[in-house]
């Protein structure tokens, strides 16, 4: 098995997401996850994706316990293995098709830059290939999706609603896309869908209702709209590979029809979702105020942390999933994840003025890095869901990650040593904050 989910729970104070939830995914297979918005079938993808930690249970892939892993090393694993499709096609603003296509490879250290200059060009991209997203249609912006999500090459493909706004046949034609490609490199596919019509010819179905997966009997494959081999590139190959080519002319029936569909079937529905989403993004990224409070010192290594949320607006609540954070501290290069736990129960937080919530920090780093003589340099990462409603659909809710950096005393610092070194005119504080950096 490439991918296992072994009893994945995921709780939001007394609210359960998803109860008890086990899946295998063997290489080359193509299952479906049934649902309708809110039954828990896109938390259960996030935790399948490393993305989402479970309350209780395990997520096995490519052989290693994700969950047992640093942020980082998941990252990395996440990189390696996992290829990521959404709904929106989620490209960075700032960045051109180029590069949003790249990001992923760029991300795992990989060099693909003639590998997708190929499969965009191969896609009728050749001509925007430093376009930015606001440049592009939509069927263009979700053509480097596509290719954003195979240029690593992963073993397993998380799909989540991929064809929500698009006409039946488009979607038949985008989901044909995506199977060969998947079949070509032999990864598995998880689509998660609201349309039992997309589970035709899976290997497994699943439905998902309050939080629970049941089985559910498999369907003949379809007759998929029919893919054409490859034909002679708009440039020659360089060293890319025939599997790759091949994966990119999947992708090129597809790419002919999305322009038409995104504009003529779901441009509408798309319009009034990136309004919602827009007014969801200014109000989270800006209404919402999230910092470091108070860093007290507790017994040992140990300290007190406050992490202060605060919304401003108290007519207009906000409602904030109880914050996933880590905390790591520099050594030589690199941060070393310390442990954090949080000191009251995970919950879903009615916010309407501020909040503080308070979490217990170990710091006991031998060799940590200096970068203010005797202090640690600590970054704390909090990544929280933010929604508009109380239970929010598929489409409201905002993830926010927020970093927060301060130097901090270690255990047993000679305080006279600290206030000389650092030119301290009084006594040598706790801590430090820093600007984000």
């Amino acid at each position: 098995m490439i991918l296992e989910a072994r009893n994945l729970v995921k709780t939001y104070g007394e609210v359960e997401a998803v109860r008890g939830a086990s899946l295998e995914a063997s290489p080359g297979s193509f299952i479906v996850l049934l649902g309708r918005s809110g039954s828990g079938k896109s938390t259960f993808l996030s935790m399948l994706g490393g993305l989402s930690k479970p309350t209780r249970g395990e997520v096995w892939l490519g052989g290693e316990n994700v969950y047992a892993l640093s942020a980082a090393r998941r990252a990395q694993l996440r990189g390696r293995e996992l290829g990521f499709m959404f709904q929106f096609h989620g490209l960075h603003p700032n960045l051109t098709a180029l590069d949003n296509a790249l990001l992923p490879a760029r991300l795992a250290g990989r060099e693909a830059r003639e590998q997708a200059i190929e499969a965009l060009t191969r896609l009728g991209l050749g001509q925007r290939l430093w376009a930015l997203p606001g440049e592009l249609s939509g069927g263009e912006q979700r053509r480097v999706a596509l290719v954003r999500a195979l240029i690593n090459k992963p073993r397993v493909v998380l799909a989540d609603e991929p064809t929500g706004d698009l006409d039946p046949e488009s979607e038949a034609v985008l989901l044909a896309c995506l199977r060969q490609a998947c079949r070509e490199s032999d990864a598995a596919l998880v689509l998660v869908t609201h349309n039992p019509a997309l589970a035709a010819g899976a290997d497994q179905v699943w439905e998902m209702s309050g939080g629970r997966l049941e089985a559910r009997e498999t369907l003949p494959a379809p007759v998929l709209p029919e893919v054409p081999p490859a034909g002679p590139s708009e440039r020659p190959a360089t060293g890319v590979g025939r599997r790759w080519l091949v994966r990119a002319a999947a992708l090129t029936v597809g790419a002919l029809l999305l322009d038409g569909a995104v504009a003529a079937s779901g441009q509408k529905a798309a319009r009034v979702r990136e309004e919602e989403r827009g007014r969801l993004e200014r109000v989270a990224m800006q209404h919402l105020r999230s910092d470091l409070g108070e860093i007290t010192r507790r017994a040992g290594p140990r300290y007190g942390v406050e992490l202060v949320l605060d919304n401003p607006y108290p007519d207009q609540p906000l409602y904030v999933m109880a914050p996933d954070m880590t905390a790591y501290v520099q050594v030589g290069f690199n941060f070393k994840e310390v442990p954090l736990r949080p000191l009251q129960a995970g919950r879903v937080l009615k916010l309407t003025g501020r909040e503080v919530l308070r979490y217990e920090l170990t710091a006991d780093v031998p060799g940590f890095q200096q970068l203010m003589p005797g202090y640690m340099h600590v970054k704390f990462s909090n990544v929280m869901l933010v929604s508009l409603a109380a239970a929010p659909d598929g489409h409201g809710v905002l993830r926010r990650s927020d970093n927060y950096y301060v130097y901090l005393q270690p255990e047993g610092a000679d305080q006279a040593r600290l206030s000389r070194e650092n030119n301290f005119p009084g006594g040598a504080p706790l801590f430090i904050p820093m600007p984000p950096h």
